[in-house]
């Protein structure tokens, strides 16, 4: 009897905890990209990345754009930090209408280090307010390094504006760019899904 019930228990675990071969490339792609994001290779982050973003805006522009966030410019340069494999959470695969989609969740780490210019105290605080009202938390290395942290979350996208192969973009409601490129059905489910990661994170941390 005891041998039954642990090879049932193993068995339910694995079920439970079993991926379908969708969840794994999108889990694996996602990784690959946020990875290629740190390597600064723009190119293959557009090529994984919703067309639209390069049939409304230039491809040349996005990469002058990431080049002037991530290499640097007059008055800021960002860091992003590595992402353990395993901090990456993949949701079901779910569908809407000639649609599917899942969302990966993950930490992502960033320092924001600002050129010639250092900050008192009040000027930290205000700045660190700033950051948590949109959502992220934010601390002072230094007088002129911030670090910024936050439970970011992907949409991975696969119809036929995407040639039905799975693409990435990032889930934001305040950018109009996004909510002009995914559907509402989806959005309202990747607000709903991202919700609830937030309360679950905050229920942990108490």
């Amino acid at each position: 009897m005891k041998k039954f019930l642990l090879f049932f228990s193993l068995f339910f675990s694995a079920v439970v905890f079993a991926q379908s071969p969708e969840q794994k490339q999108i889990l694996k792609e996602t990784q690959s990209f946020m990875t290629f994001l740190e390597q600064k290779n723009y190119d293959k982050i557009l090529e994984m990345s919703h067309p639209a973003l390069t049939e409304k805006f230039e491809k040349q522009m996005m990469i002058d754009g990431f080049k002037m966030i991530f290499e640097g410019n007059d008055q800021f340069s960002m860091k992003l930090n590595p992402i353990a494999d395993s901090a990456y959470k993949v949701s079901d695969v779910y569908k809407d209408g000639t649609s599917q989609y899942a969302f990966v969740s993950f930490p992502m780490n960033m320092e924001m280090t600002f050129k010639n210019q250092k900050f008192d105290a009040d000027t930290k605080k205000m700045m660190v307010n700033m950051m948590e009202v949109q959502g992220m938390k934010a601390k002072f290395v230094n007088d002129s390094t911030l670090n910024i942290s936050k439970l970011a979350l992907t949409v991975a996208l696969k119809d036929q504006s995407t040639n039905n192969q799975w693409k990435y973009i990032n889930h934001d409601e305040n950018n109009p760019f996004y909510t002009t490129i995914v559907p509402v059905e989806i959005i309202k489910s990747a607000k709903s899904y991202y919700s609830d990661l937030l309360l679950k994170q905050k229920e942990n941390a108490n």
